[in-house]
């Protein structure tokens, strides 16, 4: 396999940011991608959040909400990047029911 091993920066990343995901944080799970990065991933029903967080410290994520899918990328995992992200998912899943963090 060619898969990179998981970057320590990417870790670092990652652990900034799971604990900021809200009350919901607990119900993600961690999960290696095969470019060394960290992908943190929750589903629940029909939802489904997927982050991506690369050694660089920028955060991709894909929001499925049944046949509806978002996606985006280069979110800094900073504070303001932080913020943003769950502005995001809050945003994309207010329509379908409760806050997801």
């Amino acid at each position: 396999h060619d898969a990179k091993p998981i970057s320590p920066e990417a870790c670092d990343f990652a652990s900034k940011l799971l604990p900021r995901l809200g009350k919901h944080a607990h119900l993600y799970e961690v999960c290696p991608v095969p470019n060394g990065s960290v992908g943190l991933e929750m589903l629940q029903g029909e939802r489904e959040i997927l982050l991506n967080i690369s050694e660089k410290g920028e955060i991709a994520y894909v929001v499925a909400l049944g046949d509806e899918v978002h996606r985006g990328r280069g979110i800094r995992c900073d504070d303001a990047g932080i913020t943003r992200i769950r502005r995001i998912i809050n945003d994309l899943i207010k329509d379908v029911g409760a806050s997801m963090v």
